[in-house]
């Protein structure tokens, strides 16, 4: 399937401009990678951000195909009453009652991970890790999901199972949740068998060389090979078993990128709008 996939928002209307190229190119499912809210653009505040909800969500009334709209760590992070965690940067705790009743009223519209053919969408991404113990081994509490399990927890509020779960302050644990890894992680420990696409990190060329990334698409035996492990530089001690995968990163600071993925294929594009 040709699946378009639109970054994080944060309340820029570019997105919109995103998702009109992106039908105009034919693909048959549409999918944006959540963090609707929050921003460190001057003047960009909740009132923006909720403006380009409500278009969004009349807009995938309106869609002829498929649109799945994901939330992320800065969206769930309103929800403390289902157990989430209000520890972002750009918190606005002053609208945070009014951000909370509008996800509350719209909970149903979004979801948590896109599943199509080989292929994984969402915030940050999954490992499988995470998946086996969504609250992390040091809670000594065990869960062992299946992937289907995440958006069911999702669906019912479980909302705990989504927080930073880690002692890294940047979300660079192996553990984290599908909202808050980050990809050094995300390429070792993802998931056997699935390619994954995902925003939440916002990769600029500086930024790339610190999370030691050449490039928004990567290979998991590429990067496996020459070690571009996080900063600190450790050995794996077992080979990954994911090196067929493919990960791809689309979060930027201008939210002005989308990728055309072909899920049988594998083929990717990666487009900037102005």
């Amino acid at each position: 399937m040709k699946v378009g996939v639109l970054p994080d928002a944060h309340g820029n209307d570019i997105i919109l401009k995103s998702w009109d190229e992106l039908e105009k190119k034919g693909v048959k499912k549409i999918i944006q990678l959540g963090d609707w809210v929050d921003s460190h653009v001057e003047g960009n505040n909740w009132i923006q951000q909720k403006s380009l909800l409500q278009k969004v969500l009349k807009k995938k009334e309106e869609s002829k195909i498929p649109v799945k709209l994901l939330l992320g760590n800065h969206d769930l992070s309103y929800a403390t009453k289902y157990g989430a965690d209000s520890n972002v940067s750009g918190h606005q705790f002053y609208v945070a009652a009014d951000i909370q009743e509008f996800f509350d009223k719209h909970f149903d519209s979004f979801q948590a991970i896109e599943v199509v053919d080989n292929w994984i969408f969402s915030h940050a991404g999954v490992t499988q890790n995470w998946i086996d113990a969504p609250l992390g081994n040091y809670y000594g509490k065990d869960v062992f999901w299946k992937l289907e399990d995440v958006n069911k927890a999702f669906k019912t509020k479980q909302l705990k199972y989504f927080n930073h779960n880690s002692f890294d302050p940047y979300g660079n644990s192996e553990g984290e949740s599908c909202t808050w890894i980050r990809p050094p992680s995300l390429i070792r420990f993802g998931i056997e068998g699935y390619n994954q696409c995902v925003g939440h990190t916002v990769l600029t060329e500086d930024s790339r060389g610190y999370w030691n990334l050449e490039g928004r698409v990567v290979n998991a035996k590429d990067w496996y090979d020459e070690k571009k492990f996080y900063k600190y530089q450790y050995k794996a001690e077992y080979e990954p078993k994911n090196l067929n995968c493919k990960y791809v990163f689309i979060d930027s600071p201008e939210n002005n990128l989308y990728a055309i993925i072909d899920t049988v294929t594998n083929e990717v594009e990666i487009t900037s709008v102005s």
